[in-house]
């Protein structure tokens, strides 16, 4: 499980974007993908990736595929089991 960090909230909407992405810290080719789906797509989804890495086809995407099953794995935890994520989560106040 990864650690999360406190951030200030940003000022812009420039600001947001580069704090979710890490856009704007260096001039670099870095691709980024921000997908959202159902519940049953992103386990299709992780089954396809699990499957893909598994076959070492794709040897130059390995690392790629391993931050897609974690991110999926996270995400999909996060929705079976909200309770456990709510102190994760921003307080209301």
């Amino acid at each position: 499980m990864r650690h999360l960090e406190k951030h200030r909230l940003p000022e812009t909407n420039l600001e947001q974007t580069e704090l979710m992405t890490g856009m704007g810290q260096d001039d670099d080719d870095t691709v980024y993908c921000d997908i959202q789906m159902p519940l049953a797509q992103g386990r299709e989804l992780l089954d396809l990736v699990n499957a893909l890495r598994e076959s070492n086809a794709h040897p130059n995407l390995d690392i790629v595929f391993e931050h897609m099953q974690d991110e999926l794995c996270t995400s999909i935890d996060i929705v079976e089991n909200p309770t456990s994520w709510d102190s994760w989560g921003p307080t209301h106040h």
